[in-house]
This record gives C-alpha cells, structure tokens and sequence, in this order.
C-alpha cells in the first residue's frame, strides 16, 4: 500500500477522522487533503456503516442501454434507500461504467445481490461495516481477500488496475495489511 497519508485508517478515532474531512473540504485547497470530496464515502467508512457498490452496466450492451440500465438500478435504489444512494463513476482496464454505492441499515447486502442477478453482474462490493468485500451474486467470495479502507493514492489505482470516483475525486478500496492487497496483473 502505498503512503500512509493516502489511507484513512491513519485516524484513530472516528472524531479525528471526521475533523480531518471537516465540513467545507470540496476544493484542493483545504490544506493538502488528500480526500477532499470523499467526505460522504469516508464517513460511511469511518461510521462502520453497512454498504453495497453495484454497477447494471454490461460491457457488451450499448452506451444507451447501459444508461437505461443505471438509471432503472438508481430509481430502485432511491426508492429502496432515499438520499442514502451515490452515483460513483468507475474505470477498469480503460473501460468505464457507472455505479451506486448505498448504505444504511437494510439489508444492504441481500438488496444488493439481488441487483447483481437482475443486471447479471460477475461481482458486487459490499461492506458489513467493518470489512469491505468483493463477492459473486450467490454472496460467495469473488477474491480471496477483504479490503478495509479507502486509498485515493495512484500506486493503489495502478495496483488494482482502475479506480472508481465520486465528486470527481478517484479512489479506490484497498488493505493497509500489504499481503491481503489487489495487484492487478494486465498479463494474467
């Protein structure tokens, strides 16, 4: 993993996390920030609430079709989560795909795999709150490793081969522990 100041696991309390990411820290001018507009991903993280990122995007479906797809999946998130859906933005080996991450305290797993069947998903990301996994549809490990952070260093998004972005700002979930990490292998 690559520098500690790109991880919020550096914070030891919730509290100290919460003042770093402070309440106006959308500009790169917040004092070096590295995770200014990540405030509301950070927070879910940092609160050990439950979540759930997943894409209705299909790499073999049109640009109109993907779109329908996405907005079908957010106006069913919405409707499920209220103001507890956001819209992140992904890309991965030079494609990209749109995607919501939802959080709260439904059963955001299970909703989740349901929409990994409906939109025919390889794989999902959910978080019980304390670990962050990447899982099949049938809830199966699609890794074999958790992640339990959140990077916005660019060794990290080199390492795992993309990134996804909120707020314009990219990151990526990562480990702090460097043997449980995803190294994305173009060769493989």
């Amino acid at each position: 993993v690559g520098d500690d100041q790109y991880t919020i696991d550096r914070f030891s309390t919730v509290g100290e996390l919460r003042e770093y990411v402070g309440g106006d820290t959308d500009s790169d001018e917040n004092n070096g920030n590295p995770f200014s507009g990540l405030e509301k991903i950070t927070q879910i993280i940092a609160s050990f609430t439950p979540f759930a990122v997943v894409s209705a995007y299909r790499s073999e479906l049109s640009d109109d079709e993907n779109q329908e797809r996405h907005e079908e999946l957010l106006a069913d998130a919405k409707s499920k989560f209220g103001s507890r859906v956001l819209e992140l933005e992904g890309e991965f080996e030079g494609s990209k795909e749109k995607s919501i991450l939802v959080y709260g305290t439904e059963p955001v797993e299970l909703i989740a795999r349901a929409w990994c069947e409906q939109y025919e998903q390889d794989a999902i990301i959910v978080s019980d709150g304390f670990e962050i996994s990447m899982i099949k549809c049938d809830g199966s490990p699609y890794l074999d490793f958790t992640f339990n952070t959140l990077s916005v260093d660019p060794e990290d998004m080199k390492m795992a081969g993309g990134s996804s972005s909120y707020n314009g700002r990219k990151f990526v979930f990562t480990s702090l522990d460097p043997t449980n990490h995803l190294h994305y292998n173009p060769d493989a």
